[in-house]
């Protein structure tokens, strides 16, 4: 096992157990497979005072300090798609000078059926919000709103989302804040890949804390609820980031269709600024799904109207089913 490390692990399974070097190989039982379901979720976050008076994210220094809103956001990447951003936490700052793990959403990513197996990439974000308390207040309201509907909140839906008053006004900032520079990284990219890859980080269930440097954490723990422990106390002395991988139940379908949404929305936002052709490639496919998905839906119709009334199906729409009926890739899946 290496020795200074900025990503370590623990399995699930224990309740309490000495850290581990992220970096050594996973075990079959653990390694993240072809279809299977998962979710990853943030348990903790510390950012301790001491830390930034000496040095880390100085432009944090006087935000610690006072009682200015910060935000706290992820950025997932998967293969070649887009990173996609969610809102952790938008609050006060100073109560991360405590291991802090009341956020508005813990989800970072979740999947129904991860394939093709890619890497994954996370990044967690500390950024400062100039927003006033009523402005606060109505967006950590609708915030809790789209958190129980989607899972998540999503800042380039926020746009899009019915927020009035002050949300709405504080929606535009917190968009505007995530896509400036003043952005600040608590960990370096996070990068997860499937078993079989040298001198990378295994994508395995169980229990994962980022801290901010190469450190030896060898002689802590990880407990359960995501609190770094060392002989028996809290640790409040190292920034770190604290986030579990848990197999189970496939998520709800609302979910995975808020992050696909997202995940396009993203895609479509940067305006053909990503020359790459997997960038294109990942909008064709997408909006090819979803046409072929209305076709199966306007098939569905016309098929009941058929069924009801023969002499009510219209030339034009006999022409539609045609068409329809004759795309190969919708040939197993059309009612009968």
């Amino acid at each position: 096992m290496a020795i200074g490390e900025k990503v370590w692990f623990r399995p699930l399974e224990t309740p309490a157990s000495t850290l581990q070097s992220a970096y050594d190989p996973a075990p079959d039982e653990r390694q993240i497979k072809d279809s299977e379901a998962f979710t990853i979720s943030l348990d903790a976050v510390l950012v301790p005072r001491q830390a930034v008076r000496e040095g880390l994210w100085p432009h944090l220094r006087e935000l610690l300090r006072g009682d200015a809103n910060i935000l706290i956001a992820s950025t997932t990447t998967v293969g070649a798609r887009p990173g996609v951003q969610r809102v952790h936490y938008f609050g006060p700052a100073h109560q991360f000078e405590v291991a802090f793990a009341d956020f508005i959403s813990d989800t970072i990513y979740l999947t129904s059926d991860f394939h093709p197996p890619s890497q994954i990439h996370l990044t967690l974000e500390v950024t400062e919000v100039n927003a006033g308390a009523d402005e606060r207040d109505a967006a950590i309201q609708a915030f809790n709103g789209l958190a129980q509907t989607v899972g998540a909140v999503f800042p380039v839906v926020l746009p899009y989302s019915a927020f009035v008053g002050g949300a709405a006004t504080a929606a535009k900032k917190l968009v505007d804040a995530l896509t400036s520079s003043a952005t600040s990284h608590i960990s370096d990219v996070i990068r997860l890949y499937p078993p079989g890859k040298t001198d990378d980080i295994d994508l395995q269930a169980g229990r994962y804390v980022a801290v901010d440097q190469d450190r030896d954490l060898t002689n802590c723990s990880l407990r359960a609820d995501g609190k770094l422990v060392r002989d028996g106390q809290e640790v409040l002395d190292i920034p770190y980031v604290a986030f579990r991988l848990e197999r189970g139940e496939a998520p709800s379908p609302e979910f995975v269709v808020a992050q696909r949404v997202a995940t396009l929305l993203t895609q479509l936002s940067a305006g053909g600024n990503d020359p790459t052709k997997s960038s294109i490639e990942f909008v064709g496919d997408t909006l090819s799904v979803y046409s072929q998905f209305r076709d199966l839906e306007r098939y569905a119709e016309l098929l009941k109207k058929q069924k009801t009334n023969p002499d009510s199906v219209s030339d034009a729409e006999k022409a539609v089913m045609a068409r329809i009926q004759t795309n190969p890739a919708l040939e197993d899946f059309l009612p009968r």
